[in-house]
């Protein structure tokens, strides 16, 4: 078993190592996809072609670097599909949900109040009135015995 494992490390080549130290670093620190290349890795394109890539260096590579390169096509397509980001420039690849939202509110902004709905706001008495004043007296109500009716 341990004479596999040194075969295995022996055969490593120089970059086959340096591409396990850069995926090593990219997991290790939470370092942000590029805004240019998000809409291209999070569209169905980009993302076979991360898988194609991921299968690559799965099938030729150590296979070290191979099981490495799945957790970085995980981290990868996790982090490029992270949610829309307002930014200036329109993307085209399918729009999420909070795009959408985002730029439907961006084209209805709020509109002023109207002359109906500022009067009706100043003018109405509703949420405005006095609190009401309790006042104590002696009157205790009594209630007679109800015959035949039934208590709920």
């Amino acid at each position: 078993m341990m004479n596999k494992l040194t075969d295995i490390i022996k055969k490593i080549q120089p970059l086959e190592i340096g591409l396990f130290i850069l995926f090593f670093i990219y997991l290790l620190f939470d370092i942000k996809t590029p805004d240019v290349i998000n809409p291209y890795l999070s569209s169905p394109i980009g993302i076979v072609f991360i898988i194609l890539m991921t299968l690559f260096l799965f099938l030729y590579t150590n296979p070290i670097v191979g099981i490495m390169s799945l957790f970085v096509a995980y981290e990868l397509i996790r982090r490029s599909s992270s949610p829309f980001m307002p930014s200036t420039t329109i993307m085209t690849t399918t729009p999420t949900e909070e795009r959408r939202n985002f730029e439907l509110k961006a084209m209805n902004k709020p509109k002023p109040d109207t002359l109906e709905e500022e009067v009706v706001s100043h003018m109405a008495p509703i949420g405005k009135s006095e609190q009401g004043n309790y006042i104590e007296t002696s009157f205790k109500p009594i209630s007679d015995d109800l015959l035949g009716g039934s208590t709920i």
